[in-house]
């Protein structure tokens, strides 16, 4: 059977049997077909007529009621169904209809996105190509117009919702790279939303651009001054000083291979998975001596760099025996970046060090 596929994000565009349909006699005839498929319920007959001819004598808005269902009639026949009283889109002949699908798929009645992987849901929010209706206007029906105002503000903001659930999802599991694309998208609708600023400036940081983060909040700083006469709140400025000092200084010490590493990409591959996943606190890796389990953590490590603010750094515990309780306080003096000596303790050294960084140790 002939699919009826009405696409109303970005525009108005409507296909029947493969093929385009652009035969409506008038902007209100598309735009009841429109409503009938957004609103999702059987309307009266008298209600149509005064939503699209609100302004005219009620006998010649029934009669032009009457020419566009005919019209749609024509188009698309099997997909409404209409009797002397009422008019519906009939949902049992098939169908797609963007609107609908996005709204199902975010969960609107439920208020929040549905569970879904990223990818799901970077798929889904493909469907929004633009706002509701976009560039498609209908003269003399304010009613209409009203309505599709309504839909175009609510299915923007759960187009935010879902851009916004994305993004937490991919900077939780370490998918920078993704999240630099998915907070673009983002800020492409509301260039105002600081918590999207913030999110890009990490999520380039964390994916090896810390000057294009730095920029970031540049921009951020621009528009919040152009459009509000507001800098940027504390917490902003105080993540931007944060990535700012960390591309200071050095990144790593790592020892350098002495040969080539060769092979376990699966390891590798997922040792950056869980290290870049923010649920993950500490990571051991077990086996017997000389397997390479050493070699295995300092690739990681390198591979992982970029995704610490404060870079990775290696602490040999060779010469730390269990029954000296303060010789780990003290490699780490060694091996981290921190300013000279004094007569606080190594513990309170590291302890104050490490407070204000994103590292791997």
């Amino acid at each position: 059977m002939a699919t009826l596929e009405v696409r109303l994000l970005g525009g108005l565009h409507v296909r029947h049997d493969n093929a385009d349909v652009t035969q409506f006699h008038s902007s209100k005839a598309a735009a009841l077909l429109a409503y009938l498929a957004v609103s999702r319920r059987t309307h009266q007959r008298d209600a149509l007529a005064g939503l699209l001819w609100g302004e005219m004598p009620d006998a010649a808005a029934a009669n032009n009621l009457r020419q566009t269902l005919t019209n749609l009639r024509k188009l698309c026949e099997s997909h409404l169904t209409i009797t002397r009283e009422t008019v519906a889109f009939n949902w049992n002949e098939p169908h797609f209809v963007d609107v609908a699908a996005l709204v199902d798929a975010l969960g609107l009645e439920s208020g929040q996105p549905a569970h879904q992987t990223p990818a799901l849901l970077r798929q889904t929010l493909a469907l929004y190509r633009g706002d509701f209706l976009e560039g498609f206007f209908v003269r003399d029906a304010p009613d209409f117009e009203e309505w599709a105002l309504t839909q175009r503000v609510t299915l923007r903001e759960l187009a935010l919702q879902g851009w916004g659930a994305l993004t937490e999802r991919l900077m939780k599991s370490g998918e920078y790279t993704e999240a630099v694309d998915a907070t673009g998208r983002l800020l492409a609708l509301d260039a105002w939303r600081e918590e999207a600023h913030c999110w890009r400036m990490l999520a380039l940081a964390r994916s090896g651009q810390p000057s294009a983060a730095l920029a970031q909040y540049q921009t951020c700083r621009k528009i919040l001054a152009q459009e509000f006469d507001a800098e940027p709140a504390a917490e902003t400025t105080a993540l931007y000083e944060r990535i700012r000092a960390a591309s200071r200084g050095p990144r790593h010490n790592l020892p350098a291979a002495t040969t080539g590493f060769v092979g376990r990409q699966a390891e590798l591959a997922e040792l950056r998975r869980l290290l870049a996943s923010t649920d993950t606190r500490l990571l051991t890796i077990l086996g017997p001596g000389g397997v390479g389990k050493t070699r295995l953590a300092v690739e990681t490590a390198a591979i992982c760099a970029p995704v610490f603010l404060n870079g990775v750094w290696f602490v040999s515990l060779v010469e730390a025996g269990p029954d000296e309780p303060d010789a780990l306080p003290a490699a780490l003096v060694d091996a981290l970046p921190m300013p000279p000596a004094n007569a606080t303790p190594p513990r309170q050294q590291v302890l104050d060090f490490l407070r204000q960084k994103e590292l791997l140790l």
